[in-house]
């Protein structure tokens, strides 16, 4: 089940199919980035969020998709970055293990 912060897997596939601009940002580490990532994300380590205003200043009118393992660091990430004043984030229910599960199974997941 989703809440207002989060989108579904399923929601998020076809948000990166569409043709309108979307953010696909990943919140995890590096080393978990460089093992596998999906495709146009953008790597913005949780640990940096704070320290990254000038990213956050470019994404604020944007619609943005964050994720990361299992769903706890995007969900953080996704509030951080809603009072930071930015008007369309979500953080991908479940993370890559539920991507993994329902959307493409050969996704390494670290």
């Amino acid at each position: 089940m989703t809440d207002l912060w989060e989108i579904s897997p399923e929601a998020t596939r076809t948000a990166i199919a569409d043709a309108a601009p979307l953010v696909l940002l990943d919140c995890r580490t590096k080393a978990e980035y460089d093992v596998a990532h999906l495709d146009t994300a953008e790597l913005l380590p949780l640990q940096q969020m704070s320290v990254s205003e000038a990213a956050i200043d470019a994404w604020r009118n944007e619609r943005v998709i964050v994720y990361c393992r299992t769903g706890r660091r995007s969900r953080i990430v996704a509030r951080y970055m809603t009072l930071q004043g930015c008007t369309n984030v979500r953080s991908m229910a479940g993370g890559l293990t539920q991507w993994a599960a329902d959307i493409d199974p050969a996704i390494e997941v670290a």
